[in-house]
């Protein structure tokens, strides 16, 4: 069988229990901005160069840092800056604070407000 030629990453899939929650807290801290609704309430758009798929009424799932099988990552200009915004408004982190993954780059995770647990990879 010959071996299909992985393209590009098209869209990161968020999906939403409160969708208009969501919207507010992906354009919050990314600046999202929705391009095209759909019937079903859903929406596509972008933040910065990322293509994002928020959907509508989906049933919030029991997911924990140690056994989620797929997540997003994000990559910022500061995971500290992004941090403390996050800290700030008492959203959900994971970590008590970035971690260093390497020379210059720090990881932590944190949950969306539909429970999903986010990737963020940046700088200082």
């Amino acid at each position: 069988m010959e071996k299909v030629h992985l393209q590009a990453l098209e869209f990161a899939l968020i999906y939403a229990e409160d969708h208009e929650k969501s919207v507010a807290f992906y354009t919050r801290y990314f600046n999202f901005k929705s391009e095209y609704r759909m019937p079903d309430g859903s929406c596509f758009g972008k933040a910065g160069d990322v293509n994002l798929w928020i959907g509508a009424n989906y049933k919030k799932t029991k997911t924990e840092a140690d056994n989620v099988r797929l997540s997003v990552m994000f990559r910022v200009d500061s995971a500290f800056r992004l941090f403390e915004a996050l800290k700030e408004r008492g959203e959900q982190l994971i970590q008590e604070e970035p971690q260093e993954m390497q020379p210059g780059n720090y990881w932590f995770q944190f949950r969306d407000p539909s429970g999903n647990i986010v990737d963020v990879l940046g700088g200082e």
